[in-house]
């Protein structure tokens, strides 16, 4: 073997060994075999015979390759050590040239923490090193690849899955081929998990062939976007195989199929407005009317995605349109406010008759055709005629069917009488609601929504309609009960104001709004840990509390309540902050009870809990606890008062280690028990009041007062 040193380079350093035809003849009593396979991922594969002749130990007059070490550069420090490794072994490098040569391999973060080593002495031999740069580069120690690999999904391709499998794979050693082959089972999707649980593969390699196998033939019979349809004689469904042209038809007619210029036409919203308002059809140009139908044919083209779940409509009342699902609901526009009757700056109601009879009317520019209640036909013997049906959804994801219009409905207002046809609609609030279909015949309409009204010409004459401009009128709880048990209320909303108070950051001792004197704050200092929050649990006392529940009870179980959005952010985070101080513990116990948030006086919330199920069956104490009166005729000829507020109080009193599992209580998102005593408990008063009477006993009546 040749050793070639490099120049201006320290003299450790040393190049790679070059092998040459003489140094291949000096190492024929070298036998380098392959280490066998692992039988955990390969378990049927066959180790390398060592039967089998090397091919260094005999004379080749080709030369060997070059082989070049990667440069470190901090990333991926396992990989790099193995290499490292056969890159020495390879070359037959010297136990003590390792660590020198490696210092030309790196760059970056690892050139400076090499150096770093290099000034301290400490870099040792490969062993020592190799295992300092595993820990200095590596994972964690406290990283659970194991759990990982348990946890591992299958998101993309099985071969993404199959990549990120085995680089789990590599850094968890002690699991068994049968543990390894169901990690990779249960991690693949769901369709090719059940395809593969029927093929019952024995070993990883066939499991991941397999899987690969699986995964192409679901590709192949997904289905593809249907084609354009040929031009035939026969009338075949689109829903059809037959839609699918054949091979002849593609021969007779190329030019449909080649051709890229399909007749689509895109409507802009200015361009679907200005044909609303001239009653066109929005596919061609003619007269829109119930029942029309284009003249010329329409190539619809419908999209499948089977990878997205359907999820039913989201709830939600605000949107201002409503749609349809058929031709003529396409074109059919109905407002919320025309559908619940409330009142907007786009509607007008007013009072009109048809065929004598008060009728309550509603002008709205946010709908496109007139519409009456189905009880108003009923009433007025109108006779409705079938239409082509279909289906209005409206925001709140329900669906209104119209299956019948009523054509020259006589609608009088004034002096002036107007035949309009009517579909006929479940909806709320006003009886008829007269939409764009009736504005267009007007004419040019001048409106006024702030007064309210509109002004049009009709026959000549100029016409003012004035609307309905009375307030709403106050009503008692009486009265609102008993409209609402004759079911004359539509809807009704409760408004509520809630006071915010901006966050205060914390102040400390020495931080706070205003300067502190210099007694107070020498004070504060000398008792600091007085005024230090809490981080652990109170010290056992003999007046722990303890809760006795009545003989031969059960174990109280009421489920959580309902919260706002804002209660639960504000709930998780008193949760967080309760279980960082150590007052409460995930629970297993029976007993539940609901939570409460109470709002303060400052804005912020009191974490309470409903325990009025578990006092029901609780044994009520008789402490006396000292009334307002009693405190008032003990305070006598007293000048000066000093006011202390004792901080969570409740919660410097322990619980009795058997009565823990009765406060246990239940979030929306987990199950918890106090280890100190809580608020909302009927006795909790009385154990408060005892512990402080003993506390504060030797200066009660003196110059002391306890009160709740």
């Amino acid at each position: 073997m040749i050793i070639q040193p490099i120049p201006n380079c320290p003299p450790f350093c040393t190049a790679p060994p070059i092998l040459t035809t003489s140094s291949v003849n000096s190492h024929l009593h070298t036998s380098y075999n392959p280490p066998p396979p692992n039988p955990l991922i390969f378990p049927n594969s066959i180790p390398y015979p060592h039967h089998v002749p090397n091919p260094l130990q005999y004379p080749s007059p080709i030369r060997p390759p070059k082989l070049q070490l990667v440069v470190f550069d901090g990333s991926e420090p396992l990989d790099w050590i193995f290499q490292a490794e056969q890159f020495f072994l390879f070359y037959q490098v010297p136990w003590e040239q390792r660590v020198p040569m490696v210092a030309l391999y790196m760059k970056g973060d690892a050139l400076s923490w090499f150096k770093w080593m290099y000034s301290l002495n400490q870099l040792g031999d490969w062993t020592f090193f190799s295992r300092a740069l595993e820990l200095r580069f590596g994972p964690s120690t406290y990283e659970n690849h194991q759990g990982s690999l348990f946890k591992l999904k299958q998101a993309g391709s099985v071969a993404d899955y199959q990549a990120n499998f085995e680089k789990l794979c590599n850094k968890t050693v002690g699991l068994s081929h049968d543990n390894l082959l169901n990690c990779f089972l249960s991690g693949l999707s769901p369709s090719i998990e059940r395809e593969l649980k029927i093929l019952k593969p024995q070993t990883l390699t066939q499991a991941i062939g397999m899987a690969k196998l699986v995964e192409e033939k679901l590709l192949d019979v997904k289905p593809k976007f249907p084609r354009p349809p040929m031009t035939t004689t026969q009338t075949t469904s689109p829903f059809s195989n037959s839609s699918r042209p054949t091979t002849s038809q593609t021969s007779t007619s190329p030019s449909l199929i080649s051709s890229s210029k399909l007749p689509i036409k895109k409507l802009t919203t200015q361009q679907m407005q200005e044909r609303r308002a001239l009653g066109l059809c929005y596919n061609c140009d003619e007269k829109f009317v119930p029942g029309h139908k284009c003249t010329t044919p329409k190539f619809l083209l419908l999209l499948y995605n089977d990878e997205t779940e359907s999820t039913e409509p989201t709830v939600d009342i605000s949107d201002s349109t409503v749609t349809a699902d058929s031709e003529m609901g396409s074109h059919f526009h109905l407002s919320i406010f025309a559908l619940t009757g409330q009142p907007s700056t786009q509607t007008l109601k007013f009072q009109g008759s048809i065929f004598g009879q008060p009728v309550s009317i509603l002008v709205d520019t946010g709908s496109s055709h007139n519409i009456i209640q189905p009880r108003m036909v009923q009433f007025l013997n109108l006779t409705p005629v079938p239409t082509m049906p279909f289906k209005v959804m409206v925001g709140n994801g329900e669906y209104i069917s119209c299956t019948t219009v009523c054509q020259g409905v006589p609608i009088q207002f004034q002096t002036h009488s107007f035949e309009v046809p009517i579909f006929v609609l479940n909806i709320e609030g006003a009886d008829v609601v007269l939409g764009l279909a009736w504005l267009q015949t007007l004419g040019p309409v001048q409106a006024n929504f702030l007064v309210p009204s509109f002004t049009f010409s009709h026959q000549g004459r100029h016409v003012t309609i004035e609307g309905d401009s009375q307030l709403p009128t106050r009503t008692t709880f009486p009265q609102f009960c008993q409209l609402l048990q004759q079911g004359s209320i539509a809807t009704c909303h409760l408004l509520s104001f809630t006071h915010i108070a901006p966050p205060t950051p914390p102040t400390t001792i020495n931080q706070t709004s205003h300067p502190i004197q210099p007694e107070l704050n020498q004070l504060l200092h000398e008792y600091a840990r007085v005024f230090q929050t809490p981080t652990g649990l109170p010290p056992s006392r003999p007046h722990d509390h303890h809760i006795r529940l009545q003989p031969h009870s059960s174990p109280i179980n009421v489920k959580p309540y309902r919260y706002p959005h804002h209660q639960k952010e504000a709930m998780t985070q008193m949760i967080k902050e309760m279980l960082t101080e150590g007052i409460i513990r995930p629970s297993t116990s029976p007993f539940s009870s609901p939570v409460l948030l109470v709002k303060k006086k400052d804005g912020s919330w009191r974490f309470c809990v409903d325990y009025r199920a578990l006092n029901a069956i609780t044994i009520k104490e008789k402490f006396p606890i000292p009334t307002i009166d009693e405190l008032l005729d003990e305070l006598g000829s007293a000048k000066i008062f000093s006011k202390i507020d004792l901080r969570s109080g409740y919660h410097q009193i322990l619980l009795h280690p058997s009565d823990i599992k009765k406060i246990a209580f239940r979030t929306f998102d987990g199950h918890y028990e106090f280890l100190v005593m809580p608020f909302g408990l009927s006795n909790a008063p009385s154990s408060f009041q005892s512990a402080m009477n003993d506390l504060l006993r030797p200066f009660l009546r003196k110059f002391v007062l306890f009160f709740l």
